[in-house]
Parts: structure tokens; sequence; C-alpha cells
């Protein structure tokens, strides 16, 4: 997973990437957001080269949280095609989420 940092840094990888994105906004203070990291980490190993995951702390990347209109944490944002496809508010399952990402590439 790639850490972004700024809003430029993720227009960067939107407009650049040929792949799907899916964005994690999180903090290090929420435990939904800690549980949820492993998940992530282990689907990015399984759809290496299909899937680009991006992760961000939303607390300090707060102008790209704006932008995208995130409110909570965790927040997964995916991206197919330049545009927002679907969102997923809060902790979901490694299931759940591998459900979502074979949807995503359809």
């Amino acid at each position: 997973m790639k850490l972004i940092e700024t809003p430029q840094e993720f227009e960067q990888q939107f407009n650049e990437s040929e792949l799907p994105i899916i964005l994690d906004f999180y903090t290090t203070s929420c435990n939904p957001c800690k549980s949820l990291m492993p998940i992530l980490e282990r689907l990015s190993f399984e759809f290496k080269g299909k899937v680009t995951f991006l992760k961000t702390k939303a607390n300090e990347n707060v102008i790209l949280a704006q932008q995208i209109g995130v409110t909570s944490v965790p927040t997964l944002v995916f991206v197919n095609k330049n545009k927002e496809i679907e969102r997923a508010k809060g902790l979901i399952t490694e299931n759940a989420l591998r459900d979502k990402i074979h949807q995503l590439l359809k």
C-alpha cells in the first residue's frame, strides 16, 4: 500500500493509474482503522497488479478528505476509470471487501 500525503499525490495516482484504486482514509487512533489495515495489506498482495491500494491519514490530509467528502474513518473509496464507483464506511470484513474488489474488477 502506498501512503498518500497530499491531494497532489492522489491526483497524480488518480490520473496515471490504469488499475482500479482503493483509497483508505484512516487515523492512527481509530480502532476500526487498526483492524482494517491488516486486511487491506493482505488484499493488496492478493490483488497485486490488478488493484492499486492507497492510504492516507484523514487527520493529516484534511484537504483531500474535504475534497472527496470523507467525514468519518475508516472510509474506503473505490475508483475505476477515473470515477468513484463506491464507498465503504466503517469496518468491513475481509470477505466482504474481497467481494467488493471482485465487483470493481468486472
